[in-house]
């Protein structure tokens, strides 16, 4: 029973509960979860609860490269740039390849409480009302969602939900994979600079994943993301 914890709390219980080999560091959160909150159900994925519980305190919980499961919010997480990669002379980049993503846009979101205490079960919508907004819902075009959570227990838990959730869909998600000479020390979430004006790829990203083949000479590639287009 995570009932009343902090999130940071709840995320510690879990993961000692599911994985206590593994080192863990979590950042303290004043974000509590409602009074009764079950975890554990059978057959749910742990993982998906890892997820439930992050959310309402916008954390994120990654393995770094020696094991350690961190978990920290979001707008923190990755700390300061550790590459800088900008065309032209000395540049250490073999290929670049840019991708866009629109099938995350939203422009209404609808938060549910699922909590077995709330009856009867309460929710809230937010939706895109800027008439200045190229995703305004009073253009004609609806792109919604209906989220259930049980982390959320009144009306007003599920409208700050679902303002969050609306805030980050309203962006195209752009991914880079980089292909460059090996840099080993480059881990998850770590922030990479790009500047390739040819695949107008500019600013700062976030490392998703990387690969390295360790034969001699070899390239390394590195997939970033996070980097947030707001239309």
């Amino acid at each position: 029973d995570c009932g009343g914890n902090t999130v940071s709390e709840a995320l510690r219980l879990l993961l000692t509960n599911r994985a206590p080999q593994v080192p863990l560091r979590i950042v303290d959160s004043r974000v509590t979860l409602p009074e009764v909150y079950e975890v554990g159900e059978p057959g749910r994925d742990p993982w998906e609860e890892v997820l439930a519980i992050c959310q309402p305190a916008a954390y994120v919980v990654y393995a770094d490269r020696m094991g350690t499961l961190v978990g920290e919010p979001k707008a923190t997480a990755g700390g300061a740039t550790v590459l800088d990669y900008t065309a032209g002379p000395g540049n250490r980049m073999e290929s670049l390849n840019r991708k866009l993503d629109e099938t995350q846009l939203l422009n209404r979101v609808t938060v549910r409480s699922s909590n077995s205490t709330v009856d009867p079960p309460v929710y809230a919508t937010v939706e895109d009302d800027d008439p200045a907004s190229p995703l305004w819902v009073g253009l004609g075009f609806v792109y919604s969602d209906v989220i259930d959570s049980d982390t959320v227990t009144t009306e007003d838990q599920c409208r700050t939900l679902a303002a969050s959730i609306l805030a980050e869909r309203q962006v195209l998600l752009e991914s880079l994979d980089l292909v460059h000479r090996a840099r080993p020390e480059v881990d998850v979430l770590n922030l990479i600079s790009v500047n390739e004006s040819w695949t107008k790829a500019l600013g700062t990203y976030q490392t998703a994943a990387w690969a390295l083949d360790l034969s001699p000479g070899a390239m390394q590639r590195t997939t970033v993301t996070d980097r947030q287009i707001i239309v």
